[in-house]
């Protein structure tokens, strides 16, 4: 099906369903603008490819894609202010991202995908908000990426991968497992930032912990989980003193 334009305006409230079950085919094709703009609102396509060929407008509410999210056209561009995206997808390498401009001031993008291997998209960075929530699933990246903001560690495993990861605001860890690759990690941009581990586990495995783990971030906390050292290579490794105190 195939529709010029769909606004979630600011007076919506609750769930609206795009539901394939009314046409015969499974995608659902816009080609002139989406705009979600209500707080209270949660737009979501159940078995429904999108097809966004056309301007993307996410300032509040959340847009889930249990299937494939593609955002098309390089004469559009996306744009998200505050709210959610929510890719729940886990093959992501599905989506086709040639929208011409990705532009992420506020909100957050979340990958909550299950049972199965999902890799982050570097299309969207630099993210804004980032928050990995999984279940039974591992969470990797295939290039470089920043947090232009926070980042959020709820459950299950992140591999970094042995890419570079900037993240320049505060880090949120309370469950899962963060694996920071042999590359560099950047904690913080300014010292007002901070890193808070309440749960899971940081598994450091640089072998070159002061160049390879920098930490901008004035405020290090762990009250919770642990911190590993797993390089897999044979030599010293330096433990940071900037992180501590350790809980485990």
């Amino acid at each position: 099906i195939s529709i010029l334009e769909l606004e979630v305006s600011p007076t919506f409230t609750g769930l609206l369903n795009i539901d394939r079950r009314f046409w015969t085919a499974n995608t659902l094709d816009l080609s002139g603008q989406f705009t979600l703009s209500a707080p209270s609102a949660t737009v979501q396509g159940l078995s429904v490819v999108w097809g966004f060929n056309s301007d993307v407008d996410i300032s509040a509410g959340k847009l889930i894609g249990s299937t494939t999210l593609n955002f098309l056209g390089a004469t559009y561009a996306m744009t998200m202010t505050g709210g959610e995206l929510e890719i729940r997808n886990v093959n992501t390498s599905l989506m086709t991202i040639s929208i011409g401009t990705i532009t992420l001031s506020g909100g957050t993008v979340s990958y909550t995908g299950a049972s199965a291997t999902t890799t982050l998209r570097e299309e969207f960075s630099p993210y804004y908000d980032l928050r990995i929530n999984g279940t039974s699933s591992t969470f990797s990246l295939d290039n470089d990426i920043t947090v232009g903001n926070d980042l959020y560690m709820v459950a299950e495993t992140f591999n970094i991968n042995d890419f570079e990861m900037t993240i320049n605001g505060d880090m949120f860890l309370s469950s899962g497992t963060i694996m920071t690759g042999i590359a560099t990690v950047t904690f913080g941009n300014t010292a007002t930032n901070s890193v808070v581990i309440s749960g899971g586990g940081l598994n450091i495995e640089s072998n070159d912990t002061p160049n390879d783990i920098i930490i901008n971030a004035g405020t290090w906390t762990n009250s919770a989980g642990t911190v590993a050292y797993t390089k897999a290579d044979s030599g010293t490794t330096n433990l940071l003193a900037t992180i501590s105190p350790y809980y485990n």
